[in-house]
Order: C-alpha cells, then sequence, then structure tokens
C-alpha cells in the first residue's frame, strides 16, 4: 500500500523528560497503568511533537498485540516508510475525563482515497 504525501518528516530529537514527566495530563488518577501507555496522537517516529500530542492511549492498541492495535500500526508503519503520508488523529471523547474514548486515525493514500479507522481506546 502506498499513501501520497503532504508535509516531511522531520528529525526531532526525542525529550523523554517531557514523556516520562509525573504530570503529563492533567488528572493522572486516569490512568491505569496495568493497561495504558503514554501514546502520541501522531506517532513521534511520523513526525508527531511531545507537547499536546501525548495522551493516555489503551496500551494493546499502542503497541499493536490486540487485533484493532495491528490495524493501527500498520497505517502508522504506512506513514513512517512513506515520508510525507497527510495523516490526521482525532480523539473522540464520551465523559468529562482526558482519555478518549475512541481514535479515528486517517491517511492519503497514493490513488488520493482516505483509509480512516476508528479505534476503542
Amino acid at each position: 500500500m502506498h499513501c501520497r504525501g503532504a508535509w516531511n518528516l522531520i528529525a526531532v530529537a526525542r525529550s523523554s523528560s517531557r514523556v516520562d514527566a509525573e504530570g503529563w495530563v492533567e488528572h493522572p488518577e486516569e490512568i491505569d497503568s496495568s493497561g495504558r501507555d503514554k501514546g502520541h496522537f501522531v506517532a513521534h517516529a511520523i513526525g508527531g511533537g511531545l507537547d499536546m500530542n501525548v495522551f493516555s492511549q489503551a496500551r494493546d492498541l499502542n503497541r499493536g498485540i490486540s487485533e484493532q492495535g495491528k490495524v493501527y500500526r500498520l497505517m502508522e508503519r504506512c506513514c513512517h516508510e512513506n515520508a510525507g503520508t497527510f495523516c490526521f488523529s482525532r480523539p473522540v471523547y464520551d465523559d468529562s475525563t482526558s482519555v478518549p474514548r475512541w481514535l479515528e486515525f486517517g491517511l492519503l493514500r497514493d490513488d488520493g482515497s482516505l483509509w480512516v479507522e476508528v479505534f476503542e481506546n
């Protein structure tokens, strides 16, 4: 599968202090450490930043363990292997926490079509 680009991948040195910080979300009690990761709305490997880009993500989704996670990681890999691929991530919330219930992730393919999936988080 080939993807078409709209922006270039910029190599940015990863600052672990931002991702490792205790105060990375407003309400840390919302995070169940046994099943959550500090995920990125747009993967760091494809140009996503570290500030407003970090959120509580289901570990199985983030690491590609679940069936949905495998699709999610495939889409990220497509963006990474085809530098400049246009992609987007949209969190969808169903309560007042800072944890999105679903993630809509999409990318633009070479043929001009959109590949969009909605993932449970």
